[in-house]
């Protein structure tokens, strides 16, 4: 059963592998929206002039189960890349999208745009809870690259192999514990470290696998890195351990302690003397700004006097004003009287005819309004003189209070910022803050002087009640990691782990050379050395019986056939029902004769999907060609 699908429907068909039928994609690369069918028997050779889309099938298919394509890299821009702004969804934005169609009726497709500056993707899959991830199983190389890959150190190289074999069961007879007594055999060890040692032994029954050795070789080599800091950390508190020969052992670290305490006690005491006798001068130099408002008695009896005075003239001044407006009032009124009168020819005003008695008084009117005119302009100006005398008065009014005003306030303000005295004892009343200041750095000294001497005390008594207990520890922590490094060189990759590895790799080796004697002979064949030796581990073939030759050795032809092997063992490897190996330009290194029996060999490996894209014509390959053209 499939273990990323649960659909039974989709299980129907009883398939031992999946394989991709369609490959449906738009918008990537030069490709504007295409559909390719594969080969579903065994492999597809897609062919075509360089630049018609063959890398980008390769690419599609990473894109669609990866979420980007390995040679340009994981960031959301570098798979954007691949987008080629030709295509766009439904709200007009530059997309890319791949869907692949699978022979057991799953689908994925992984689509990509681009809003503004912002990258956004999706993931749609047939059936719904179809595991992308575990679709493309745990087998994989460290890195994409291969040639890469290629120049791994010795070491690491040969632990990515033995990291992917299954975890069968090692060499029988080999006893995990026995190989760790056999390794400590010799060291001289505590009581507390040996007890230490057989409880971090495993049991007689422990499992003795591949996986189960590195379990364990990573487990001590994190006891290893702990173990080394501890014993640093021991170190560092050994050589704090500092014997002082200048200290008396009768003295008393409590009474230094003691004499320290009254002696800060007395620096916070003067401190808050300093703080109040600051305090008190910022507020009388505060204060001394209210001084210019105050007033003398006799100087505030004279202003109380004057304003007095000012009120009583004001009074008078206001009433006399009051009398010439109203008389100004009723000359202007008869003024405007007599104007009609004069201005409506002797006419009486209420009866709007001649009157002879009028007409005989206008030339009296007319001198009486002389007269009036003369008294407004007297009034008038009497008016002003008043006016002029009341603003003067007002505002000499206006000053004085104001100033008895300030002095008010200018008291309350005094009153205030003196209620923020700090009382000061009287033998500190005259006293000078520099004095002070000296006094509490005579105390800070002798403090300091006194907390190192204090010091040198508690760490002669420190030294003497710890030297011993930690010289112990540290020496069987020292022991213990001799253990540690031992057990560890037992169960890394030079150790069990290369002698478990030993019947895996001929597994491996046994898988490669059905492909390297079905392309150059049975006498050909891969070899992987697998010496327990630091950095000894290597691997290439021995080609028609020769000698043998490392990888790094080999023609381009023969690395080329001996990755081809490489991959298909590996692929074995996978735990998922879905294995596809995709070759890119692979066939350009081979001779005509080599391909045809590539090709041979690929036709007969069922249990694997393989995808082969190259620029050369295989007439053994016509069944299995996909030839892509310019795109229309």
């Amino acid at each position: 059963m499939c273990p990323i699908i649960d659909s039974i429907a989709i299980l129907e068909k009883g398939n031992t592998i999946m394989r991709i039928e369609k490959i449906t994609i738009q918008g990537m690369n030069s490709t504007v929206q295409r559909d390719f069918t594969l080969h579903g028997d065994s492999y597809t050779y897609i062919t075509g002039p360089n630049g018609a889309g063959k890398s980008t099938i390769m690419q599609a298919i990473q894109f669609a189960l990866l979420g980007y394509v390995p040679d340009t890299g994981k960031t959301k821009e570098a798979v954007f890349s691949h987008c080629n702004g030709r295509v766009s969804d439904t709200e007009g934005h530059p997309a890319m999208s791949v869907t692949l169609d699978f022979d057991i009726g799953a689908q994925i497709t992984r689509r990509m745009w681009k809003v503004g500056a912002k990258y956004e993707s999706s993931l749609s899959t047939i059936p719904a809870n179809l595991d992308v991830d575990g679709l493309i199983g745990k087998t994989g190389l460290p890195i994409f690259n291969f040639s890469e890959f290629i120049g791994l150190s010795a070491n690491k190289s040969k632990d990515f192999f033995i990291s992917i074999f299954p975890p069968t069961l090692g060499t029988d007879g080999i006893s995990i514990a026995s190989e760790f007594h056999k390794a400590i055999s010799g060291m001289v060890m505590t009581d507390n470290v040996s007890k230490w040692m057989l409880a971090n032994l495993p049991d007689v029954c422990y499992p003795v696998t591949v996986e189960s050795v590195r379990g364990l070789c990573t487990r001590y080599k994190e006891d290893v890195s702990a173990t080394k800091a501890d014993i640093d950390r021991l170190t560092s508190t050994i050589r704090s351990l500092v014997y002082y020969d200048d200290c008396d052992p009768d003295e008393s670290a409590d009474a230094i302690s003691q004499q320290i305490i009254e002696y800060q006690q007395e620096v916070s005491k003067l401190r808050s003397i300093i703080n109040a006798i600051q305090n008190n001068d910022s507020i009388m130099a505060d204060v001394q700004r209210f001084y210019d408002d105050l007033l003398s008695d006799e100087e505030r009896e004279k202003i109380e006097s004057r304003i007095e005075y000012l009120k009583g003239a004001l009074n008078l001044q206001k009433e006399l004003m009051q009398e010439k407006s109203d008389g100004l009032r009723e000359k202007n009124f008869r003024m405007s009287e007599i104007k009609k009168i004069i201005r409506g020819g002797g006419r009486c005003p209420y009866t709007s005819t001649c009157c002879a008695t009028i007409t005989e008084k206008i030339s009296e009117m007319t001198n009486e309004m002389s007269e009036i005119e003369s008294e407004i302009r007297k009034l008038d100006q009497e008016i002003t003189d008043l006016n002029n005398n009341i603003a003067e008065l007002g505002k000499e009014y206006t000053d004085l209070t104001y100033k008895l005003a300030r002095e008010c306030e200018a008291h309350n303000q005094i009153s205030i910022r003196e209620r923020g005295l700090i009382k000061i004892d009287p033998k500190f009343d005259c006293a000078n803050i520099s004095e002070i200041e000296s006094r509490i750095d005579f105390i800070d000294g002798a403090i300091q002087e006194m907390t190192e001497h204090k010091a040198h005390i508690l760490a002669n008594q420190r030294y003497e009640n710890l030297l011993d207990d930690l010289t112990r520890e540290k020496a069987e922590s020292e022991q213990k990691l001799d253990i540690l490094k031992a057990w560890v060189k037992v169960t890394d990759t030079n150790g069990l782990q290369t002698r478990l590895a030993d019947a895996p790799f001929k597994a491996l080796g046994n898988l490669m050379n059905k492909t390297l004697s079905a392309i150059y002979g049975s006498d050909t064949y891969s070899v992987f050395n697998t010496s327990e030796g630091a950095n000894k581990f290597n691997f290439g073939m021995v080609k028609n019986g020769g000698s043998y030759v490392r990888y790094s050795s080999l023609s381009s032809g023969e690395k080329c056939v001996f990755t081809l092997a490489l991959l298909i063992a590996l692929t074995e490897y996978n735990d998922s029902d879905f294995k596809i190996i995709l070759i890119d330009d692979f066939f350009d290194h081979l001779d005509d004769q080599a391909v045809e029996r590539c090709f041979k060999t690929l036709s007969e490996i069922t249990d694997i999907q393989i995808l082969v894209a190259g620029v050369k014509q295989s007439q053994l390959a016509a069944d299995h060609t996909i030839f892509i053209g310019a795109e229309s």
